[in-house]
C-alpha cells in the first residue's frame, strides 16, 4: 500500500470512529493533490465531510503552495456538517506574509456557538 493511501485509511477511520462517539470532525491538511482527486472525493464519501474552501469560495480556488507550474489548491479544511453549517467564511493569506513558507495560511471564521451547540449527527 502506498504511504498516501495508508494515510487517508487510517485517517478515514479514524474519522469514521470520533463521529460514531459524536465528535466534530475538522482536518486542515496540506494533502499534495487537488481537493477533486478522486481519492480525496473517496474520503469525502466514507467519512461524510466536505471541502470548507469549495462551500466557501465560488469559482476556482486558489493556487495555495509556491512551487511547481500548476496552479493547484492543496491546503484545504475539512468538516463535518455541523462545522460546514457554523462556517461563516474561509480565506488564504499572501504568500510568505507569515514567514518563508512557500504554502499560503488558511483563515476559518466559524461561527462557534453553532459549533459548539452539538455533535455531528
Amino acid at each position: 500500500m502506498k504511504p498516501r493511501t495508508a494515510m487517508l485509511a487510517d485517517l478515514q477511520g479514524a474519522v469514521k470512529k470520533e463521529k460514531m462517539k459524536g465528535s466534530t470532525i475538522l482536518i486542515l491538511m496540506d494533502e499534495n493533490t487537488p481537493h477533486d482527486a478522486e481519492d480525496i472525493k473517496t474520503f469525502h464519501r466514507s467519512t461524510g465531510t466536505s471541502c470548507l474552501a469549495t462551500a466557501a469560495i465560488t469559482g476556482k480556488l486558489p493556487r495555495t503552495y509556491d512551487r511547481g507550474a500548476d496552479n493547484t489548491c492543496i491546503d484545504l479544511a475539512f468538516g463535518c456538517d455541523k462545522v460546514l453549517e457554523a462556517l461563516v467564511g474561509l480565506q488564504y493569506e499572501p504568500f510568505y506574509s507569515n514567514g518563508v513558507y512557500d504554502h499560503r495560511g488558511l483563515i476559518l471564521d466559524l461561527n462557534i456557538q453553532k459549533l459548539l451547540g452539538g455533535a455531528c449527527a
